[in-house]
């Protein structure tokens, strides 16, 4: 279960999200997303002023244990200048590999799959960055294929 800041950055993903979730009732994100126990909160972020430009839509991240003043639940930032960030290594369906965009959606599932890892992976604890985001990029490319785009094959 998550909540929301009120934007509508956010609530169309989550809209998004959800009709993923009816369609895909047996996924690890339709599991993590209908659990009352399991929370995650969905904020916004951006590069702040002064920061370095080549930042910009490269703040997406999982965080299991935020310091917020008004809520203290695991945190999924979305960057809300995702779009600018065209340095995913994806298949470019003939053999090679492409730099190039994905959406906001597949990250929010990727980020998602983080939560669940959280929650539910006895061995959270005990797993690599690269596992977890090796599991995280899987879960977001059943996402991509269903939607028809292309597949993320690095983390990098």
């Amino acid at each position: 279960m998550y909540y929301a800041q009120n934007n509508s950055y956010i609530s169309n993903v989550i809209s998004n999200i959800n009709r993923y979730c009816q369609n895909n009732p047996n996924s690890n994100i339709a599991r993590l997303v209908s659990d009352p126990y399991s929370r995650v909160y969905v904020d916004s972020t951006g590069i702040a002023l002064g920061d370095n430009p080549d930042l910009k839509g490269t703040l997406n991240r999982f965080d299991p244990n935020p310091n917020h003043q008004y809520y203290d639940m695991p945190t999924i930032y979305l960057d809300q200048d995702h779009a600018a960030n065209k340095n995913y290594k994806l298949d470019d369906g003939n053999g090679g590999t492409m730099l190039g965009g994905v959406s906001l959606e597949s990250i929010f599932i990727h980020e998602l799959m983080h939560a669940f890892d959280y929650y539910y992976n006895p061995n959270y604890d005990n797993m690599t960055r690269e596992e977890l985001e090796e599991r995280a990029m899987e879960e977001a490319n059943k996402y991509r294929e269903l939607n028809n785009e292309p597949i993320r094959v690095s983390y990098e």
